[in-house]
């Protein structure tokens, strides 16, 4: 698509970038070279609740003990399986970190919803990033 739509990007192989004739605009743009990326389908409009979901969110919490046991608790109060979690560090804040949580189900289901509602006041960040549906490959995970 990206090499038929100016409108469109791709991160892709040296092998894509001649298979498919595409621009490069950036070389080189991993952080680390053990860097490994998750693709995801972004775009204008979150996809309705299809019964078989993933929710994405990335979490700040406060620098104190117990503070991420808090979130998890949350979660596992609210009855919501946990698929994912990653820390990450933030750029130029030594020992500080995000998490990316990756929740089973959609944001319009209720026990996500509140559940997200609960965690934004509770988190000293919170980004709600999308809800979709699971991949073939992620089903195995509910």
């Amino acid at each position: 698509m990206a090499s038929n739509n100016p409108n469109i990007g791709a991160i892709a192989s040296s092998l894509a970038i001649k298979t498919y004739d595409l621009q490069v605009v950036v070389k080189g743009i991993e952080d680390y070279r053990g860097n490994t990326t998750r693709f995801l389908v972004i775009g204008k409009e979150s996809p309705s609740s299809s019964g078989a979901d993933r929710t994405s969110l990335l979490l700040g919490h406060m620098d104190r003990p117990g503070a991420l046991n808090e979130i998890l608790s949350v979660i596992a109060r609210a009855g919501i399986n946990l698929a994912k979690i990653e820390s990450r560090p933030i750029k130029g804040k030594q020992w500080k970190y995000l998490f990316f949580l990756d929740l089973m189900g959609h944001i319009e289901d209720k026990n996500i919803k509140d559940c997200c509602k609960t965690l934004n006041a509770l988190c000293s960040y919170f980004e709600w990033l999308g809800s979709y549906p699971r991949s073939d490959e992620s089903a195995s995970d509910a």
